[in-house]
C-alpha cells in the first residue's frame, strides 16, 4: 500500500530558524560596537573608578555576546547621571 502525503515539517525546528534570523537582525541594529566603545572610555576614566567591575562586566558580556540589551543601556546610563549629578 502506497501513501502519498507529504511529510510534515518540523514546525519547532522552522521556527527556532525564524527566531535566529531575529536575532541576528536585532544585534545588528543594537550598536554594540559603539556601547563597547564608549565603555571603554568609561572604564578609563577616573570618575567612573567606583563603576569599573560593572561597567568592565557589561563590556565583556556585550563583547562576547555582540549584543547589548536595553537594562545594559538602562545602567549606563544610570552610572552616568550619577556622575553628572555630583
Amino acid at each position: 500500500m502506497h501513501f502519498s502525503h507529504k511529510p510534515r515539517k518540523n514546525i519547532r525546528r522552522d521556527s527556532v530558524r525564524r527566531r535566529s534570523k531575529k536575532r541576528l537582525n536585532m544585534c545588528q541594529s543594537c550598536e554594540w560596537e559603539e556601547t563597547i566603545k564608549e565603555l571603554s572610555g568609561l572604564c578609563d576614566d577616573e570618575d567612573y573608578e567606583f563603576a569599573f567591575e560593572t561597567l568592565s562586566g557589561i563590556m565583556e558580556w556585550i563583547e562576547n555576546k555582540h549584543h547589548v540589551t536595553e537594562k545594559q543601556l538602562t545602567a549606563i546610563a544610570n552610572i552616568k547621571r550619577a556622575v553628572e549629578d555630583r
